[in-house]
């Protein structure tokens, strides 16, 4: 017991030889930059800053030229807008029927001499003002109005094509003759009524038949074409067979093709001219046929697209002409 003891003072005297040493904090150390480290960051912030302003001037400029695109384009649009405004007027119903009235007046005059004083009231009615006439030898002869058409409106002018009658001479003397003219009708518009503002004249009318074609350009149904007989005559048949219910049968119509109405009051008379040819799966017809109306016949052209289903045909699309080039294409 005393050595345990003995042994244990030992060691403690030992231990207590050791002695902990507080470690002293060291203050850090200050890297100093060289010169061209500095140089190189500053230099280099410049660059980001120029490139920064660079990039924000170009989207700047851009902006800009979209802000004046954009208002040349709503520039443009008003601009339209107000050229087109005045095209508007040309096809108001109203004017139109404003001026088929007075039309009517003018050129309608009764054989009744009272009836005529108040014709010419109601036709006086039309204008602003009545229209100073200077001349006192004007004479009116009896007349009616055949038919009138709006021709065009342009600058508060509108000028028509009319076709009238006028009673020439007296008694047994008189005849009827009947006359085509221009004329021309100048007028105005206040709010939403409008007037005639002055004496409207005559004109000669012009012809809008356009002339000297090319004959080069006419279609000349004369080419043969190169199926067999026997199946230009299948084709004839089924054709035949479209024709006849195409006039009478929207029921059996509607077996042999698609979105094709029935033509009323219509007879099927004959096939004059058929050319046929075949493009892959499907057939083409070119068909002059003759319908009759009444007692009154006519003939008509025709592209059928013909697809052929069992041992039958199919109209897949129905043209109401035949091209010039119709047998010029490769078969």
């Amino acid at each position: 017991m005393n050595n345990s003891k003995s042994y244990l003072q030992k060691l403690r005297t030992y231990l207590s030889t050791f002695k902990k040493i507080d470690k002293k904090d060291k203050p850090p150390k200050l890297k100093i930059a060289d010169k061209k480290t500095v140089n190189i960051a500053v230099i280099g912030g410049i660059c980001f800053l120029l490139f920064v302003g660079l990039m924000g001037s170009i989207r700047a400029i851009t902006l800009s030229n979209q802000v004046t695109v954009l208002q040349n384009n709503l520039e443009n649009l008003k601009n339209n807008s107000n050229q087109t405004q005045p095209e508007s007027e040309q096809f108001d119903y109203r004017l139109q029927y404003y001026l088929n009235d007075f039309v009517h007046s003018y050129f309608t005059l009764p054989q009744d001499i009272n009836k005529q004083q108040e014709q010419i009231k109601h036709l006086n009615n039309f204008y602003d003002f009545t229209p100073d006439i200077k001349s006192q030898g004007q004479v009116r002869n009896t007349s009616e109005l055949v038919s009138a058409q709006l021709l065009t409106i342009q600058d508060n002018v509108a000028s028509y094509r009319v076709k009238y009658k006028e009673k020439i001479g007296k008694d047994k003397n008189s005849e009827i003759k009947e006359y085509l003219t221009g004329f021309n009708i100048p007028f105005g518009k206040r709010g939403e009524q409008f007037f005639i503002s002055g004496l409207p004249w005559f004109t000669s009318l012009k012809t809008y038949q356009a002339k000297q074609f090319d004959e080069k350009e006419k279609l000349q149904l004369s080419a043969n074409d190169r199926l067999t007989e026997q199946e230009h005559k299948e084709i004839e048949k089924f054709l035949t067979v479209f024709f006849t219910n195409y006039t009478s049968n929207q029921d059996n119509l509607n077996l042999i093709s698609k979105n094709i109405t029935v033509v009323s009051n219509t007879k099927f008379k004959n096939l004059d001219y058929t050319y046929i040819k075949k493009e892959g799966e499907t057939t083409l017809a070119y068909v002059q046929a003759t319908f009759e109306i009444g007692g009154t016949s006519h003939s008509e052209n025709f592209t059928f697209t013909l697809t052929q289903t069992d041992k039958n045909y199919f109209v897949s699309k129905l043209e109401h002409t035949i091209p010039l080039n119709y047998a010029n294409n490769k078969e």
